[in-house]
């Protein structure tokens, strides 16, 4: 080859080139939160415990760290039953490092999905609520839907009511409702009324020093 000399000066005019864009290239630090995937699950599985998002802290050039980075977390759990304890992983690009993981590993319990169904109860002052459906499903993970007993909604005067489901111990966070809202198709006032006194027994050593009704 007779050119290979301009060749190989043209070769090191472009390194020359981007070595010093690259070194203009200013690198920075950015802090941001990222959604966690969970994956290597079964379709009738669920991870209890796992966060909506992680906390990154990152390093790189400006232009692939700054505005949205190309940048995801994941949990893998395949293979995992039950109790768990996995590292969350991050994937970035090229020339970016990652300073910061957190939470760096996720504790859990993989549970399996678990559906039953629920009587509605919607709380009415002075009125007693007929619904459409009377009856939800409840879908989640099997420890919570096995706690819950109601799905309950509060009638604001409107047609539709949203729907809850609790436990004996409050509301399950986790639990899906098919449907999550019912109509109102009825509102009839109470058969009878009647005032009874509230009797307070506190624990002993205690004292009741004011109530609210």
């Amino acid at each position: 080859m007779r050119d290979w000399p301009a060749l190989l000066l043209s070769f090191l005019v472009a390194l020359a080139a981007w070595y010093s864009l690259r070194e203009r290239t200013p690198v920075v630090e950015r802090a941001l939160s990222v959604p966690l995937q969970v994956v290597g699950l079964g379709q009738d599985q669920v991870a209890e415990g796992a966060p909506k998002e992680v906390f990154l802290r990152l390093r790189g050039p400006a232009p692939l760290v700054e505005g949205t980075p190309p940048v995801s977390a994941y949990l893998d759990l395949s293979g995992a039953e039950g109790a768990f304890s996995r590292e969350v992983r991050v994937a970035v690009p090229q020339g970016v490092g990652v300073l910061e993981v957190r939470p760096a590993r996720v504790e859990g319990r993989v549970e399996a999905l678990f559906t039953r169904t629920l009587p509605v109860e919607v709380l009415a002052q002075g009125a007693w609520v007929r619904t459409d459906p009377a009856f939800v499903e409840a879908r989640g993970p099997r420890s919570r839907v096995e706690e819950a007993v109601v799905a309950l909604g509060l009638d604001q005067g409107g047609e539709a009511v949203p729907l809850t489901a609790f436990g004996p111990q409050g509301p399950l966070p986790g639990v899906d409702l098919s449907p999550s809202q019912v109509r109102v198709v009825a509102r009839e006032a109470p058969l009878f009324r009647k005032e009874v006194p509230l009797v307070v027994k506190p624990p002993p050593g205690l004292k009741v020093l004011d109530y609210a009704p």
